[in-house]
């Protein structure tokens, strides 16, 4: 996480529990003050924040020509994720089984790096990666906006209200200089 110690140093009694989940976390009900989604909407009084533009694009590992690698893909349940849905229309038009799927991306990741597939990826962790290679098609082929929602009746609390603002500045900067 960039600038991660900075918040720390500046607040080091915030406690800090990242929680990845695909399960909804409910801010109502108390089990989380802030959380960061993409696709799911607020709920009831959640304040939503845009927060960044995040590009994904197909990458798979260099030593391997994409052509002669199987799709790898997103998998979940909701069908609200839009990776799995883009893949699913790609897949699905061209008649391809998708033998690995994962609701992560650091397992598709992993999977890439090992030349196990093609997959799609944030773009800030795929152009990261030495041993991969993006895809020549033009730009990214898909953007997500990732959003920030809090609890009215907690976001006025100095820390909840510091992590908003360390988020709000540090990881829109952050996705840009990874694309610059």
């Amino acid at each position: 996480m960039p600038n991660l110690s900075a918040l720390r140093r500046s607040h080091p009694d915030i406690e800090l529990n990242f929680i990845a989940d695909v399960r909804e976390r409910s801010l109502s009900d108390r089990e989380a003050e802030i959380a960061l989604r993409f696709e799911m909407k607020p709920r009831g009084s959640e304040v939503e924040l845009n927060l960044a533009e995040i590009p994904y694009s197909v990458y798979a590992h260099q030593d391997v020509p994409f052509e002669e690698l199987p799709w790898i893909g997103a998998a979940d349940d909701s069908g609200n994720y839009a990776p799995q849905a883009w893949l699913e229309r790609l897949a699905g038009s061209a008649g391809a089984t998708i033998p690995l799927c994962s609701n992560d991306a650091g397992v598709l990741f992993d999977a890439a790096r090992h030349k196990l597939g093609k997959c799609l990826l944030p773009e800030v962790l795929g152009d990261a990666e030495p041993s991969l290679q993006k895809s020549p098609a033009p730009g990214p082929v898909l953007v997500r906006n990732l959003r920030l929602l809090v609890h009215p009746t907690v976001r006025s609390f100095l820390r909840v209200s510091a992590v908003v603002e360390w988020l709000q500045t540090t990881l829109p900067g952050y996705v840009k200089s990874v694309r610059t």
